[in-house]
């Protein structure tokens, strides 16, 4: 008889933590076997109290009257294996609801490791994908016909079905990669410890196959910087809530719906119990974990957790972390979190991604000087003092649009605005800038930053344009024909991967899909701002008394 089954790996000094939390959920030890060189370990959830149900209540009255309460009851077990002498990893089975309390445990990149080393990329029936640009934030695609190596930009691959290229060794049948191995065995499951020894083998040579995914941060000190980086980003809105409606549990991918619920906590150091809670949440944003942080004063992001529940009013916790998304640039590593722990992008994921943006025209441009714009602003700031300007504009872009205007023919559309009509019967009607610069064909959206969110929401505001000029909700009279970002920064940039943000690239990729997807032309113009850098004074000493 074949059985399937879900392989995951941990290390073996994680197996004391692991037990007691499944202990705490449920699970009896039962027998332990021998076999060959492998203690195989087995749990069971002997005695559960299982979930209410939830339509119990709201159908009462179709009952028969001698019917009891029903509970729904879920028998979950583990299987874990490791070599009796010097044991490096555990390799679990998960059986039933098993796997969503492994996931603080396990090797969050196991299964697509494994993948990169045995798997046949040339027959992939289905993959699963984190969006990190673009429209969609995940996808799940069937293929009847994959073609080896077609990946998108911003794709990172977390879940995988296809064969194994040496049959003779893994078998014919369809395997699933994610942060498990799913695969099916003939005969007893103490045949196991042959695949354990096989997956040791594989995982000893080098990768066969590429494609882009994520790669877990171990380095605790790192981990620290980067949840402080999390919490002030938090604090000022710049991390996002994201709620999975697609999630991976190793072979499964489960749909979330409407029905599910949330609910903010701490807890009592050592124990379950809740310290501080807020209300429950259908809709959690980013909003609601801000005024929950401040209200009660907290400095470490871990500390947060998040109680899930359905609408079965079944349900598990969470930590805040899970929930989150963030992306964040230092050098060439680029981070972001997965499932609440810290991951960073593959060379196949930069890859394809520097690819796409490589095929973006990025044409250098005459410098900003600084000085030139401070002779300008003196000069502006006194004729608006003494009524002589004819408007009250003098900060840089300004000066560089009008620049622009004046001496290359540019038109100038800096502080023109348009009315788009309220969403809403009674409502004011919203004024928007539409551009910055238009000339033959091209129209244009100037920054001037080193900072990111500057350069981003510049690049949201062309979006913006283009699709309401394209679909009508804004007039424009000229013929459009490519959309342009002007990007000006302190830092000299030959091409665009040289303005090293992963925020700002990944929003690049973004937009030039919008673009293209309207049949228009992406540019990107770049002028470096020639900024003197402040230079730094001599410290003042006390003067000495000369006798």
């Amino acid at each position: 008889m074949s059985v399937s089954y879900n392989i995951y790996r941990m290390p073996y000094k994680s197996l004391p933590e692991l037990t007691k939390k499944i202990i705490k959920e449920g699970l009896v030890e039962q027998k332990t076997i021998l076999h060959q060189s492998y203690q195989l370990k087995f749990y069971f959830s002997d005695k559960l109290k299982g979930n209410e149900v939830w339509w119990w209540d709201v159908f009462s009255d179709f009952f028969n009257e001698e019917i009891e309460k029903p509970h729904n009851i879920f028998y979950f077990g583990l299987l874990i294996g490791f070599k009796e002498k010097d044991p490096e990893n555990c390799y679990l089975i998960s059986l039933g609801k098993s796997h969503f309390y492994l996931s603080k445990f396990i090797e969050a990149d196991f299964g697509l490791n494994v993948a990169m080393r045995i798997a046949n990329d040339e027959n992939i029936l289905l993959k699963k994908s984190r969006f990190f640009c673009g429209g969609k934030s995940q996808e799940a695609s069937s293929y009847s016909q994959f073609v080896q190596g077609s990946y998108f930009p911003g794709e990172s691959i977390e879940h995988l079905k296809t064969k194994a290229k040496e049959t003779d060794k893994w078998g014919c049948n369809n395997i699933t990669f994610s942060d498990s191995i799913q695969l099916s065995l003939d005969g007893a499951p103490t045949a196991l410890v042959d695949v354990f020894n096989d997956i040791d083998s594989s995982l000893a040579t080098k990768e066969k196959i590429e494609f882009p995914k994520s790669e877990k941060i171990t380095d605790e000190s790192k981990i620290d910087e980067l949840d402080n980086y999390l919490l002030q980003s938090i604090i000022t809105d710049d991390a996002k809530v994201i709620i999975d409606e697609i999630q991976s549990f190793g072979a499964s991918i489960v749909i979330n719906n409407s029905l599910t619920f949330f609910k903010l906590h701490t807890k009592v150091e050592g124990s379950g119990k809740y310290l501080q809670s807020s209300d429950k949440i259908n809709d959690i944003k980013i909003v609601d974990v801000k005024k929950f942080i401040k209200n009660n004063d907290i400095k470490d992001v871990n500390k947060v957790f998040v109680k899930i529940t359905n609408e079965n009013n079944s349900g598990h916790t969470a930590s805040l972390k899970e929930i989150l998304s963030i992306t964040y640039s230092e050098g060439s590593e680029h981070f972001f979190l997965k499932r609440g722990g810290w991951s960073r992008f593959n060379s196949a994921f930069m890859k394809y991604l520097s690819t796409s943006l490589a095929s973006i025209k990025f044409e250098v441009k005459d410098a900003l000087k600084e000085d030139d714009f401070k002779v300008w602003q003196a000069e502006k700031i006194k004729q608006i003092a003494e009524g002589t300007s004819k408007d009250k504009l003098e900060y840089r872009e300004y000066y560089f649009n009008e620049k622009m205007s004046d001496e290359k023919g540019y038109i100038l559309l800096d502080r023109q605005l348009k009315k788009i009509p309220s969403l809403r019967d009674n409502g004011k009607d919203y004024n928007v800038e539409v551009a910055d610069l238009y000339k033959n064909g091209e129209i244009i959206a100037v920054k001037i930053s080193d900072k990111p969110h500057d350069l981003i929401y510049n690049i949201e505001q062309s979006k913006t344009t283009i699709q309401t000029i394209v679909r009508g909700v804004v007039k424009f009279e000229e013929t459009i024909t490519d959309v342009v970002l002007w990007i000006s920064t302190t830092t000299k940039a030959k091409k665009l991967i040289d303005i090293n943000s992963i925020q700002f690239l990944l929003a690049v990729q973004t937009w030039k899909e919008v673009v293209e997807g309207f049949n228009l032309k992406p540019k990107i113009y770049y002028s470096h701002h020639d900024k003197p850098q402040k230079k730094k004074g001599k410290k003042k000493g006390k003067k000495k008394n000369v006798s």
